[in-house]
């Protein structure tokens, strides 16, 4: 099945619906195509030498690559939330087992929440040389217990806190369109894992030896949280209405790159589970700064894009008042989506223009059809930024599609 974008592609009538819906369906069989046997999938690919970097032989190369598997697995899930194309579910379930064997279990031992309470980890000075110290010591996050992690063949210097987000993320919308719980485990680990990694009355914590917290990190937990308490309200809500309260707060006047996106999608679903305003104020208060941005003519600007669309989504399911706001969205949604649209790669093609003259000739585009260019000179791909170009058509064409149905 396809998309249903009619509804909100009415409103730009100079881009066919029919594109946007070939565009996302050609996208997910991109993803089903470069599923490897693990169930991970192929992770870039330059087409200028002809080879990827995989994982890299560092440790913030390797959670690099681990976090990006789970932004295309829960892209696809979202995907298929919206689309109901069984032939999905196979490939879907898949890269949750796979990124289930990732797994780093911590546990936060008794010293930690004692230090964690006298405010000690949150001192503005000599935090780099605080927090190993107590590592050191073993007074922080220890190796075991029931909070998982996703790490890189489970190495703990590999842990950056959004990867494991993202993964649950993925988890909530596939069980959520498919109505099964055989990653319940998974799920309760990865949720537990999360809530430890989260200062105490603040944000969520980066690399397992970190103190602080980081804006990426941020906007993903709260996106992962967000969809948890849809799925169980009366388990998650109070902890949930908290997190809200710091995010709003904490970046209402700074949605740098990092949480924007994030931040727009997580708004969005506690909106249509709480029905609460202050999501639509708080994602109207942060556009401004946003739509002020200078355009980016030749760059792929899809985790822009899927921010917007989830921002200008949820201005309209809210009712918003600010007319003009809602209208400078649209605009701006626009022309990001035709850039974006010139930029992933078609069934046949065989080349890509570069700047000036040139034209990349390679046997190899005609067999990634369906993956997204960093931009228009810019010959590469990667799962990431299709997995983001992915989201962004699902937030286009509709909310509200990941109630619980039979198959």
């Amino acid at each position: 099945m396809r998309i249903l974008l009619l509804g909100f592609f009415s409103l730009f009538a100079s881009i066919a619906p029919s594109r946007a819906e070939n565009s996302a369906e050609l996208t997910a069989k991109w993803f089903v195509g470069a599923q490897r046997p693990s169930g991970l999938f192929d992770f870039d690919l330059d087409f200028l030498s002809g080879q990827g970097a995989e994982a890299g032989t560092t440790d913030i190369s390797r959670a690099a690559f681990v976090i990006r598997q789970a932004l295309g697995a829960y892209s696809l899930a979202k995907y298929y939330a919206a689309s109901r194309d069984t032939a999905l579910r196979q490939p879907i379930a898949a890269v949750i087992t796979a990124l289930g064997r990732q797994n780093y279990a911590i546990d936060r031992p008794w010293s930690q929440r004692a230090i964690e309470w006298t405010g000690l980890l949150s001192l503005p000075v000599l935090r780099v040389s605080l927090a190993g110290g107590l590592h050191t010591l073993g007074l922080l996050y220890s190796e075991g217990g029931p909070g998982l992690l996703l790490a890189y063949e489970g190495k703990p210097a590999t842990v950056w806190t959004g990867a494991t987000a993202l993964a649950l993320a993925a988890e909530l919308t596939y069980a959520r369109a498919t109505g099964e719980q055989e990653f319940a485990p998974l799920r309760a680990g990865w949720t537990t894992g999360l809530l430890m990694r989260r200062i105490p009355g603040g944000g969520f914590r980066d690399f397992l030896r970190s103190i602080s917290a980081d804006p990426y990190v941020d906007g993903e937990a709260w996106l992962a949280l967000a969809l948890l308490a849809a799925a169980d309200p009366s388990g998650f809500a109070n902890m949930t209405v908290d997190i809200d309260a710091y995010m709003m707060r904490t970046y209402v006047a700074a949605a740098g790159d990092g949480f924007f996106h994030w931040g727009a999608m997580a708004a969005r679903q506690r909106y249509a589970t709480t029905k609460d305003p202050a999501f639509p104020r708080f994602v109207a208060a942060m556009l401004p700064a946003i739509l002020s941005r200078p355009l980016s003519p030749d760059d792929n600007t899809c985790p822009l894009l899927e921010g917007l669309a989830a921002g200008l989504g949820l201005l309209r399911d809210a009712r918003f008042a600010d007319a003009a706001l809602i209208i400078a969205t649209e605009q701006r949604v626009k022309i990001e989506l035709e850039k974006n649209l010139g930029l992933q790669l078609q069934l046949g093609q065989e080349r890509i223009a570069l700047a000036g003259e040139a034209v990349l000739i390679a046997p190899k585009i005609a067999s990634q059809a369906g993956a997204w260019l960093f931009g228009r000179f810019t010959p590469r791909i990667r799962v990431d930024m299709t997995g983001h170009c992915l989201s962004a058509l699902v937030e286009l064409g509709q909310f509200g599609s990941v109630a619980p149905r039979s198959q």
